[in-house]
């Protein structure tokens, strides 16, 4: 669902235009959660190719996480933030751009995610539905109740766990929480796939739970620096003034197809 980005607003945010269109509910962001792609020809025949060795085996595919809508104040400081640290590292002799995840490709706000899992593969779509029935179970009568989501006030590179070619910038998130909740989660997900012959993607360090803000790319015929180098130049810099964005976390997110399905964390 990707509105052009003069006519969007939200329930979140004060507008006094007009000709703004209203909030989309979140039931329809939901169920088309997933945009059309827009990605080059070449990127297009390496997914279409993907899809189609994906259903020749059987295999339905889901992921974890949770979501996060920005306000336009909260996009505001996310930009200051990429601004900041796209000059920084220019000063520090590293020509890149960055690029927000936090708009689409028709500039549109996008929501963000913490991973909870990768995507994990089962061989038939019963043992997918039956993942989703046992969170529901496990999660309702569990003692994780809704909490606010803290970030570090540095953000970091981080190559993808998918693809080591593709790097992004992040915000990790605040060690307290990550020993209170996500790894809680986490644990509560290992337990629900045991049977269902799920298998992740690729292995996900849960210690490293982060929410990705933007993909850095280098300019053409360009290598990549090592990420510990250009971590470094983080460190050495002072840190942006903007505001790091929290957010309450009262759901967990479960994709299934194209449509995001929400298991409430218990009040």
């Amino acid at each position: 669902m990707n509105l052009p980005q003069s006519k969007y607003d939200t329930s979140s945010e004060d507008n006094s235009d007009d000709d703004r269109l209203p909030a989309i509910p979140s039931s329809v962001l939901d169920k088309y959660h997933i945009g059309p792609s827009f990605t080059s020809a070449n990127s297009n025949k390496e997914i279409s190719t993907m899809s189609i060795k994906s259903s020749a085996k059987g295999f339905w595919n889901t992921f974890i996480y949770l979501e996060w809508r920005p306000t336009t104040k909260d996009r505001q400081q996310l930009f200051k933030l990429v601004t900041y640290y796209t000059e920084t590292f220019k000063r520090n002799g590293f020509a890149m751009k960055i690029k927000p995840l936090y708009w689409s490709d028709l500039g549109s706000p996008r929501s963000l995610h913490v991973s909870i899992t990768s995507n994990i593969s089962f061989n038939n779509v019963k043992n997918r539905d039956r993942l989703f029935e046992r969170l529901q179970t496990e999660i309702e009568k569990s003692n994780i109740k809704p909490f606010e989501m803290r970030f570090n006030e540095k953000p970091k590179l981080m190559t993808s766990f998918s693809n080591p070619k593709i790097c992004f910038m992040v915000l990790d998130i605040e060690t307290e929480i990550k020993k209170k909740y996500i790894i809680q989660l986490y644990k509560i997900i290992e337990k629900c796939k045991e049977g269902l012959d799920a298998t992740p993607i690729f292995d996900l360090d849960i210690l490293q739970s982060h929410m990705s803000i933007a993909q850095v790319y280098l300019k053409e015929n360009s290598q990549f620096p090592e990420i510990e180098t250009l971590n470094q130049v983080f460190e050495d810099e002072p840190a942006c003034n903007a505001k790091i964005p929290s957010f309450e976390v009262n759901a967990v997110k479960f994709d299934k197809n194209r449509e995001s399905l929400s298991i409430r964390l218990p009040e």
